[in-house]
């Protein structure tokens, strides 16, 4: 299942792709304006902000946010009296959803991402209904997408459902029933939602096949509900030859191990155990942590850019400077100095009146200086020796107030910069 997220400056999400020649308007549009989708709602999240003022609260609940976002945009969907539509085809809502996006394989994996975070907030709020109300709920939904030239029966459709692991685990009695409910609702729903959705992709003139890909027919399995996607109330029911459920419950119980659904590629990891979950979750961690690695070893290289940038504006502004007048020697505040040789002093971007470090009002350069042994101890104490160079460089090169955002774009956890900031006040 994949994760939709929504891009925003400054904390290393991307926006939505969007089609050739639209470009995201310099302020979000209207409340009234804003259209539900990828681009609708990160123009609503540019108008709600990041929580600027409580630093690395919307990181750290961004899928939270997120969840927060979506119900912006449907609350009220149920009774706004809009169920139907006055001729032929999708909803005006699916046009509005893709109109904005790029095209093609791309557009599609964003659609996609949104529609299953979707569904895991719909989850999430059923698992709280059941849990804090003590009632039972059951959800079953149909995707009127399939494979391209799959055919649209039931043996090749799949219902996800949310059903409570606890009312499941503690009355098999109803497991059958259940069974019935969704091979009757992949049957009577899933195939004319399928055809439906077939029939009005072709009003579009919407191209609905492609060579050398087809559906695959669903293993038959003696298992009358499937086992949830582990730690999850996710089931997938993976919909039977119409008339083989009932000469399933007509026939004795077997003691055998049931079969494992085999559905096609996409939906492959739903049937796993928790064993080859952890695995993939192992890998795509690692997958995760070598991508940061590398987004890290790239801001580091443009930090370290700015500051020669920096450094040869402070060199250039020097030999440009004019000589001072040489103070006779009865007048001189200070004793002489022995000139250093070898070049200029070391940059100090404080001696700079262009560097964002600069003397301010609230603020002593000799008290935050990137060399203070404060800021060695506090790395070695903190176990950032690997971030040691790039935290000194953003402290020699932002303004401290930019400090919080790029040391969390390094990854450093916010507690630990939040004690970084307090080294410093």
């Amino acid at each position: 299942m994949a994760t939709f997220t929504w891009g925003l400056p400054g904390i290393s999400l991307d926006p939505p792709p969007l089609r050739d020649g639209q470009v995201f308007p310099a302020f979000p549009p209207a409340w009234n304006r804003l259209v539900f989708g990828p681009v609708g709602l990160y123009e609503l999240r540019r108008k709600l902000g990041v929580h600027a003022a409580e630093p690395g609260v919307f990181q750290r609940y961004r899928h939270r946010f997120l969840t927060a976002d979506i119900a912006w945009f449907a609350a009220g969907a149920s009774t706004d009296g809009q169920h139907r539509i006055g001729q032929p085809g999708f909803f005006p809502a699916l046009e509005l959803l893709r109109r904005p996006l790029v095209t093609g394989p791309e557009g599609s994996q964003v659609r996609r991402a949104l529609s299953d975070q979707m569904q895991v907030a719909l989850w999430d709020m059923a698992t709280t209904w059941d849990r804090a109300f003590g009632g039972t709920t059951m959800i079953m939904h149909i995707d009127g997408t399939t494979r391209p030239n799959t055919p649209a029966e039931p043996q090749y459709l799949r219902a996800p459902t949310y059903l409570p692991p606890a009312f499941v685990a503690a009355h098999p009695d109803s497991h059958a029933p259940i069974a019935r409910i969704v091979q009757t609702f992949i049957e009577a729903v899933g195939v004319p939602t399928v055809e439906q959705w077939r029939l009005n992709a072709q009003r579009l003139n919407w191209s609905l096949t492609q060579a050398g890909m087809s559906g695959s027919v669903n293993t038959p399995s003696n298992q009358l509900i499937p086992p949830p996607r582990p730690n999850s109330s996710l089931y997938h029911f993976f919909g039977r030859h119409p008339g083989t459920l009932d000469t399933l419950l007509a026939s004795p119980p077997s003691s055998s191990r049931p079969a494992i659904l085999i559905d096609d590629d996409d939906d492959y990891d739903n049937n796993l155990d928790e064993t080859s979950f952890a695995l993939m979750d192992l890998l795509e961690r690692a997958s995760y942590a070598e991508e940061q690695a590398a987004q890290r070893l790239i801001r580091i290289n443009e930090l370290e850019e700015q500051v020669n940038v920096l450094s040869n504006q402070v060199n250039a502004a020097r030999r440009a400077a004019p000589s001072a007048p040489t103070t006779p020697a009865r007048l001189r505040a200070t004793p002489q100095r022995t000139p250093q040789r070898g070049g200029p002093p070391p940059y100090s971007p404080s001696a700079n009146p262009r560097s964002p470090l600069a003397l301010s009002p609230d603020r002593s350069r000799a008290e935050i200086s990137p060399g203070d042994d404060r800021l060695d101890t506090f790395i070695e104490v903190h176990g950032l020796g690997d971030h040691a160079v790039a935290i000194k460089l953003v402290i020699r090169v932002f303004s401290p107030v930019k400090w919080y955002e790029e040391l969390a774009n390094l990854g450093i956890p916010a507690a630990v910069i939040s004690s970084l900031l307090d080294l410093y006040h």
